[in-house]
């Protein structure tokens, strides 16, 4: 049988490496290019390829989250088992481990919620676009909006999987 933690991580360091590769692809790459297409091209990137390219990226970011959290609360459980109140309390704040994880996981949260407001924005390129004519200053708006709010999605991002990372690295683990 294999351990919780064990799949847990797996499970979590997978998708983590999906969504964030994903995230940094479009924030990097693709975002910051939709300014410099064509009305038509985007129009075609609407129809079909954006919206399923999204859907794929803010499914692994829910997996990834919820497999970051089940390992976490693991982990919790564990120095709880091992002496309570005091034990989870002194590893979460006491411990460069404990202090990365929590932030990495709050500031990581915050780019998800971030990367639901570049849902948001592709939508209404979106809605823009199925407008026979549709406005060009609109069409300017929501495309700078989209590059920023995915440079600052990607930014988070970022410090969230360096924070994860050096927490993992000196990831002291329960006594069971």
């Amino acid at each position: 049988m294999v351990p919780i933690s064990f799949a847990l991580n797996v499970v979590h360091g997978f998708f983590g490496i999906i969504y964030y590769g994903a995230t940094t692809v479009f924030g990097i790459a693709i975002a910051p290019r939709l300014a410099k297409l064509s009305s038509d091209a985007i129009r075609e990137l609407m129809k079909g390829v954006l919206p399923s390219v999204l859907s794929f990226i803010e499914s692994s970011g829910i997996v990834t989250i919820v497999f970051g959290a089940g390992q976490f609360l693991h982990y919790m459980i564990g120095y709880y088992k091992a002496g309570g109140v005091p034990e989870v309390e002194s590893v979460l704040f006491g411990t460069g481990w404990g202090i990365s994880i929590l932030l990495g996981g709050i500031i990581g949260l915050f780019g998800f919620l971030v990367g639901l407001s570049v849902r948001k924005s592709i939508n209404r390129l979106t809605s823009v676009y199925r407008n026979i004519l549709p406005d060009d200053a609109q069409v300017n708006e929501v495309k700078t909006n989209l590059m920023k709010v995915s440079l600052i999605g990607t930014t988070l991002l970022t410090i969230s999987v360096i924070l994860m990372l050096v927490g993992v690295t000196f990831l002291p683990l329960p006594e069971h």
